[in-house]
């Protein structure tokens, strides 16, 4: 399919095919749902929601009708974003509880032409017309991975009326599609090094996106609500 692919590298991609179970995927999401709470803001981490954000009124906030997401960012070698996301009732100009999480796009670095691929936290990925919330994430290229060798993912959500943003698995694999093709478009050119991470980072995408991997274990848990397969 690709010209600089080798052996090891087409093994991966056929990992857990048909014939038996899939492999775990490179990336995993942080969260399968997050929750909004009832009011306030609250801090979503690997175990579930925390302290409080700090949200004021006044921050630069992006807005979809009652859905609002504010990101500071990227900062440090890890490219840390603080990405808030609040809701607000209908006629209200500021939204009065929501969460916060932070995320790494490290990946970024990696791409062959970053800035072909814009960060965007909220944008209509399955064409219906309402933008879905779009959070950035990092996945490893190696076990014990330096900050070079990380690959840029981003996992789509779903609002429900219920202030739950559940993962969008379709709307996650098509935007894996994209990133995968802008990371072998430059792994034909580059280096043989940076070359053959662009194609590792291209085939863990591709997996992904073709379901040959398995994104989330059985055993993963959601932000606050019983775990979900995938």
């Amino acid at each position: 399919m690709h010209k600089l692919l080798v052996p090891w590298l087409l093994l991966e991609l056929a990992a857990g095919g048909a014939s038996g179970p899939r492999s775990e995927c490179l990336m995993k999401p942080e969260h399968l749902v997050m929750r909004v709470p009832q009011r306030g803001f609250v801090r979503l981490g690997p175990e579930g929601s925390g302290s409080g954000c700090g949200a004021a009124p006044d921050r630069r906030w992006t807005r979809a009708g009652d859905l609002f997401v504010s990101s500071r960012g990227p900062s440090g070698s890890g490219r840390y974003w603080e990405v808030t996301v609040g809701l607000a009732d209908r006629g209200e100009q500021h939204p009065h509880r929501g969460f916060c999480l932070q995320t790494s796009t490290v990946g970024w670095r990696t791409l062959p032409q970053p800035a072909t691929v814009p960060v965007r936290w909220l944008d209509d990925q399955d064409g219906d017309g309402k933008p879905e919330l779009i959070i950035w994430d990092s996945f490893p290229l190696a076990e014990e991975a330096s900050q070079a060798e990380y690959g840029l993912v981003a996992w789509v959500y779903q609002a429900g009326p219920d202030g739950r943003f559940a993962i969008d698995w379709a709307s996650s694999r098509r935007l894996a599609r994209q990133l995968a093709a802008a990371y072998w478009k430059g792994g034909r050119t580059e280096k043989p090094e940076t070359g053959m991470r662009s194609q590792r980072a291209a085939l863990g995408l591709e997996a992904f996106a073709t379901g040959a991997c398995a994104a989330a274990p059985a055993s993963r848990r959601s932000s606050g609500t019983p775990g979900k397969k995938e």
